[in-house]
């Protein structure tokens, strides 16, 4: 690669990575250095090459504004730093949620008897269960809560086939699912344990459910549930 070549090559993935941490921040004016200021603070990628992206930043302002009187480039950028610079910007564009998480949901329908609720989820294993009355979401079954509905009740007197999953979440009082607990598949996995941890701190269910269609969740356009097991492949892929 010829100097010129460099160059060239340089400031175009230089301005590749500006739009990326404009569209990181969703405001399409921050400038180089501030983006990168305000994402050191919350992504871990941007946090782990802030140092980096800084000498980039200053490579890039010596070589645009810097050009000695014969219009020669005062600075060619090395190869190891475009190669640098090429990888953190590989490593912003993926992965997504989808890549990882896609899988099919388990659902119950509202008046699935709690006695067969049981039995999927020991056959099943998973913690989290959305219930549907009729294509609607109405809240999310979790062993906890069946848990904690058994503990209340006299188990010599109540009927499980004659408990609805939808009367176990109306009796716990169920905290009711937000727009953060909705997420689109190609939502930035390296958010996903900042909004797990932003639920648990609200005191709102820690459950992150994936869908084509956040604005209409129905059972036929989920498409994965994200629970905080599924931290260790979060912190994996970051």
């Amino acid at each position: 690669m010829t100097d010129s070549q460099a160059v060239t090559t340089f400031l175009a993935d230089f301005n590749h990575l500006h739009r990326l941490l404009k569209k990181l921040l969703n405001d399409q004016d921050v400038a180089f250095a501030s983006a990168v200021q305000q994402l050191a603070k919350k992504h871990p990628i941007i946090s782990a090459h802030q140092l980096d992206l800084d000498a980039i930043r200053s490579l890039r302002n010596l070589i645009v504004h810097e050009k000695i009187a014969s219009h020669e480039e005062v600075a060619i950028p090395s190869s190891s730093t475009i190669a640098l610079l090429k990888s953190i910007i590989e490593k912003l564009n993926g992965p997504q949620t989808a890549d990882y998480f896609t899988k099919s949901v388990t659902y119950f329908n509202h008046d699935l008897s709690l006695q067969e609720a049981l039995k999927r989820i020991a056959s099943e294993r998973y913690s989290q269960y959305p219930v549907f009355r009729h294509q609607q979401l109405i809240g999310i079954l979790s062993a906890q809560t069946i848990t904690h509905w058994l503990a209340q009740v006299d188990l010599e007197t109540v009927n499980l086939e004659n408990i609805s999953c939808e009367e176990i979440l109306k009796h716990n009082k169920s905290k009711p699912l937000t727009k953060q607990n909705i997420i689109s598949p190609d939502f930035p996995i390296f958010k996903i344990d900042d909004r797990l941890l932003e639920l648990l701190q609200h005191n709102d269910l820690p459950v992150l459910l994936m869908s084509n269609q956040p604005n209409d969740i129905q059972p036929d356009n989920l498409m994965g549930i994200i629970t905080p097991w599924d931290l260790p492949t979060i912190f994996q892929h970051q």
